[in-house]
């Protein structure tokens, strides 16, 4: 037995009804939300104040009601995005130019907050369903993915501002458990007061069936062509505002009546899966993989790489692992057989080619690259660039096929005049990275025939500052023995961590402005911070990220230059990566003529952490539980740290 959350409307306070049934239990009350009502006002207050206090403005000001609420319990879009930040959650508009850039399809979304007039209520996903959890309702309504872009349409028609959630909702029974059961509603709910039989605490049932990880669903799914027909027939309706008006009235009004928060229960019926296979039965098509997928197998590959490259460094790490997989990504396009295996192979992307999607490697990277460079306020640039020996023809059909997918350019250089092309593609580098990244490549073979260059140049603005003036020097432990003097930045504001209680190590979020965060993992004190490197996979950084919550704290962290240089092709073949570099290296799909493989994988990364922010440049030539806070956040000893592209959560950088 589990429940789905839902309060039903109490008065005006459609806010609070709002913000409870997205997160999922009673996190809000009327007090608090007053409370940061008030705090707004005053800070309101404060900055009329500044043109003084006799001023016309501000005794304007001082005559007017509140507009981040009123005493009927209505409050304002500032009133629940404060409340949402206190959770790390924001909102984004959703027909904003900033999140129709990112050509997301809403059903990868987590959940939407809806209003019209002074009315708010909640569509969240819950497992792998969507629930409109609407207070003016009965109970909980499902809502099929095919029907979600145009149920969100229909609200757009008729009036409603859509705000889409960003951010890792608390955890929640009903969505762990959602996770591996599937809902079918058979009875919808009504507007409150439609059904006059309804009585106080009415409990909605649905009946589940169960999708296990071997077996296939059986019982009801969502009927999504009858959710289709309905919906259409909806659009093609003439609404009138004055009626939506009046609708929206009468609810709010009947509900004022009964005053009563509902829980849905739901009734399971466990099902096992494999005694009810028939013939007759319809499998769902196979799903087209996605932005996501290629950012957990890019984040994937990340950690495989980090744990090779600390296999054999001691010392400071620091690289971006989306210019090594961009690099690659872009070379497969030439590479052909066994090549393009081992490529695809060492980049967690091989099932794509089992599965005859090859096709789609490119376009999902080009629209990766896409999203991630819509990033607001900040400085993210990637570049990619082959320089090809001079008596080598380069395919039409690659060069186009690099040039739209990765944006890259095809130069012909003499290799076997080693100072103008190393002048050549030193020069290609440094201007790519805006000055950071000097003399790429130091030597050259005058055998060489081809070089692949891929850079990223990332520059961010803390989104909550250092003060320089609170910088001073201070002891950082780099072991039991060692001790250093570096400059400490200090800074007080909310923040968002985490504790791993598994690793020993605690989790701190510093966000940029723009969409981009850096992630500090600490190790706690006596926690030997290398035995930590086996540990990092995907799915414990993205647990990291979704386990955050926010407090306030002092945070002190060194102020820190890093240049960081590797030999990939030393550490590749480790990872599967081989072929590239013999012999018997196949790129027919980007010359004709034999003879072409890499000879070196360069990768040169710098990072400048400073008050105002980062900057940060490289190139590659081919149980979690939350935190309980403490006041502060000291990281005066050996720490992991990752730059990652919030929206996508695309790990840039990162580092030891």
């Amino acid at each position: 037995m589990e429940s789905i959350f839902h309060e039903k409307q109490e008065g005006s306070l459609c806010a609070q009804h709002c913000l409870n049934n997205l997160l999922q239990g009673e996190y809000f009350t009327p007090v608090d939300l007053s409370s940061i009502a008030q705090q707004l006002d005053e800070e309101e207050r404060m900055r009329m104040a500044e043109g003084g206090l006799l001023s016309e403005e501000y005794r304007t000001f001082l005559q007017q009601p509140s507009g981040n609420m009123d005493d009927s319990g209505f409050f304002s879009i500032q009133v629940i995005s404060n409340a949402l930040s206190v959770w790390g959650l924001e909102l984004i508009l959703f027909n904003s130019r900033e999140y129709q850039r990112l050509m997301m399809d809403p059903i990868n979304e987590k959940a939407f907050i809806c209003n019209y007039k002074e009315h708010w209520f909640t569509v969240r996903k819950l497992g792998h369903q969507w629930f409109n959890l609407n207070s003016l309702l009965t109970g909980p309504e499902l809502i099929s993915d095919t029907y979600l872009a145009l149920f969100l349409a229909q609200l757009q028609q008729e009036g409603y501002s859509i705000f889409v959630i960003r951010g890792n909702l608390p955890e929640c029974e009903a969505d762990q458990l959602l996770q591996i059961m599937r809902v079918e509603q058979q009875h919808r709910p009504k507007l409150i007061g439609e059904d006059e039989a309804r009585t106080s605490g009415q409990r909605t049932t649905v009946q589940h069936g169960v999708e296990t990880q071997h077996g296939v669903e059986q019982g009801v799914v969502d009927d999504d062509d009858e959710e289709l027909r309905k919906a259409l027939a909806l659009s093609r309706q003439d609404i009138e505002v004055e009626d939506e008006e009046a609708d929206l009235r009468r609810a709010i009004q009947l509900s004022m009546q009964d005053q009563t928060t509902t829980i849905m229960e739901l009734a399971f019926s466990l099902l096992i899966c494999a005694s009810l296979f028939t013939p007759s039965l319809q499998y769902p098509e196979a799903r087209s993989p996605n932005i996501t997928d290629l950012t957990f197998k890019n984040i994937d590959f990340a950690m495989n790489l980090y744990v090779k490259i600390a296999s054999s460094h001691d010392n400071n790490i620091f690289f971006s692992p989306l210019s090594v997989s961009t690099a690659f990504a872009a070379l497969s396009l030439g590479a052909r057989n066994a090549t393009r295996h081992e490529i695809l192979s060492g980049l967690n992307l091989d099932t794509l080619e089992k599965g005859g999607q090859l096709e789609l490697i490119p376009q999902l990277f080009q629209h990766l690259q896409g999203n991630i460079s819509q990033a607001g306020t900040l400085k993210l640039e990637q570049g990619t660039a082959l320089f090809v020996d001079l008596q080598f023809q380069i395919e039409n059909s690659f060069s186009d096929q690099i040039k739209l997918y990765f944006n890259a350019d095809v130069q012909n250089v003499e290799f076997k005049n080693t100072a103008i092309s190393k002048e050549i593609i030193n020069k290609h580098v440094e201007e790519k990275t805006g000055g950071k990244v000097k003399e790429m490549v130091t030597a050259l073979d005058p055998l060489t025939r081809m070089m692949l260059i891929n850079t990223i140049f990332f520059q961010g603005a803390w989104k909550y500052p250092f003060n320089p003036n609170g910088t001073e020097i201070g002891r950082f432990y780099v072991d039991k023995y060692n001790v250093v003097q570096v400059p400490m930045m200090f800074c007080v504001d909310k923040f968002s961590v985490a504790s791993d209680d598994e690793l020993r190590a605690k989790v701190l979020r510093l966000p940029y402005l723009g969409g981009a965060s850096m992630l500090i993992v600490l190790p706690d004190l006596h926690v030997d911070y290398t035995t930590i490197d086996d540990e990092i996979n995907a799915e414990r950084f993205l647990m990291w990220i979704k386990n955050m919550k926010q407090k306030k704290l002092e945070v002190s962290l060194p102020k820190f230059t890093m240049e960081q240089s590797y030999a990939l092709h030393n550490i590749l073949p480790a990872m599967g990566i081989q072929d590239v570099f013999k012999d018997t290296a196949n790129f027919k799909g980007m010359s004709q003529e034999p003879g072409l493989k890499i000879s070196q994988v360069l990768h040169k990364a710098v990072i400048e952490v400073n008050e105002k922010g980062t900057t940060a440049a490289a190139a590659t030539s081919v149980g979690i539980t939350p935190y309980s806070m403490p006041e502060s956040f000291v990281i005066n000893r050996p720490f992991f740290f990752f730059i990652y592209h919030e929206a996508t959560n695309s790990l840039l950088f990162m580092g030891r």
